[in-house]
């Protein structure tokens, strides 16, 4: 099977997938009255039901309490953001022992997403650098890359910068098989 048609199907299977599962904690972010109220639901990772998201099940409640008690005092610098790369920093700033790349990142795509700000690039941490890696090789120190850098393959495939995000993590081991590199 052409390595086009393969990515079109991981793509489908993707936006199926993502259909089916919404991501429970960005949506209740979302809900959120007002951002003071988002910024302690994305920082405490909880659905509408508290449950703790998986990728910060192992920080726990207490260790992202504290983290949302230090993001609560940087509300005014997060209101005033323009761009997610500003969020993001204010958001690495405030962080605590324990709270990782990965935590950071989704703590502040649940912010970006209720204040409508999105992400230009794609933020490598975890799952996400090593589908990258399958993809680009060496990617020693990059923290994130552009869009205009993929392969045409992917920056054709009408996908937002967090679905490719989301693609490059739970398909990473599939886009090593494909090579995307050679396209």
């Amino acid at each position: 099977m052409p390595k086009l048609d393969r990515f079109e199907i991981i793509v489908r299977k993707y936006k199926a997938w993502r259909k089916d599962n919404p991501d429970l904690h960005i949506l209740n972010c979302v809900m959120q009255d007002n951002l003071l109220n988002a910024i302690i639901v994305a920082a405490r990772a909880i659905d509408s039901k508290k449950k703790i998201h998986s990728h910060q099940r192992r920080v726990g409640e207490k260790v992202l309490g504290k983290f949302a008690n230090n993001l609560v005092l940087a509300e005014i610098q997060i209101s005033n953001a323009k761009s997610f790369d500003e969020i993001i920093s204010i958001v690495s700033e405030n962080r605590i022992p324990r709270i990782g790349e990965l935590t950071i990142y989704d703590t502040s795509a649940r912010i970006g997403e209720y204040l409508k700000i999105y992400p230009s690039e794609v933020y490598l941490h975890a799952g996400t650098r090593i589908g990258a890696r399958n993809i680009f090789g060496n990617i020693r120190g990059k923290k994130k890359i552009p869009l205009k850098e993929f392969p045409p393959i992917i920056q054709h495939a009408n996908l937002t910068i967090a679905e490719i995000e989301d693609i490059l993590c739970i398909y990473k081991n599939d886009l090593k098989l494909m090579k995307l590199d050679n396209l």
